[in-house]
């Protein structure tokens, strides 16, 4: 990655720098931020010298001490593209870390929804009070006219 940036001219070298700032959304870069320099932090700590499939394995296998499964999974996401971005490793190709991951996800149960049905919503929008829920009833009435147009 060296050579690369060597033979690289200085103005095509800020060209793409600031593509690869655009790469991650605006509105979670702090967070994918956060996760990169936490991983940055524990490689320093464990005087990690290179970024490899059985560090990041132990990374994640740490993690997965105190974190529930879909936190881990948003983790290695964040990571996965903070890595590609920052430091050009492709950590998606890692068949035994994503292995471990699918581990932490077993017996997983996603939350269901909670979905109002028809008499519901009804008794909501005639029973509720004007001063309070105006707004939300006029709303609801609206986009209920559009879904059962």
């Amino acid at each position: 990655m060296n050579e690369e940036i060597q033979c690289t001219p200085p103005e095509l070298r800020q060209i793409a720098n600031n593509a690869t700032d655009k790469l991650i959304p605006e509105k979670s870069k702090n967070q994918y931020e956060k996760s990169y320099n936490i991983f940055v932090n524990w490689t320093m700590e464990h005087q990690v010298t290179s970024i490899t499939e059985n560090v990041l394995i132990a990374y994640f296998r740490s993690m997965g001490q105190t974190k529930k499964g879909s936190t881990i999974w948003t983790n290695y996401s964040m990571l996965r593209s903070m890595l590609s971005i920052k430091r050009n490793i492709d950590i998606s190709k890692f068949t035994r870390l994503i292995a471990l991951l699918k581990t932490f996800s077993k017996g997983y149960q996603p939350k269901k929804s909670r979905i109002l049905d028809f008499d519901q919503i009804t008794r909501f929008v005639t029973d509720a009070p004007d001063q309070t829920f105006l707004v939300v009833k006029v709303t609801t009435t609206f986009s209920l006219s559009h879904i059962t147009e």
